[in-house]
């Protein structure tokens, strides 16, 4: 069976990062050890986004953590 890796969702007639793709984002900056300029990345994130949908952005990097592991 073919598994098919979505980084990417449509949710709310936007294109959005998946759990998965946000995981991957983490792991990327994390493993390359920019750890503060992920921080920044995703305060901004949170600020681009807080108003066009009701899920915080925590219990999505959450989610995506608690998925890589």
């Amino acid at each position: 069976m073919e598994t098919k890796e979505e980084l990417f969702i449509y949710k709310n007639g936007e294109v959005v990062l998946s759990n998965e793709g946000m995981a991957k984002l983490i792991l990327q900056y994390k493993g390359c050890g920019r750890n503060s300029e992920l921080s920044k990345l995703l305060i901004t994130i949170q600020k681009k986004v807080a108003s066009l949908k009701e899920d915080s952005l925590c219990s999505d990097v959450i989610d995506a953590c608690i998925m890589t592991f």
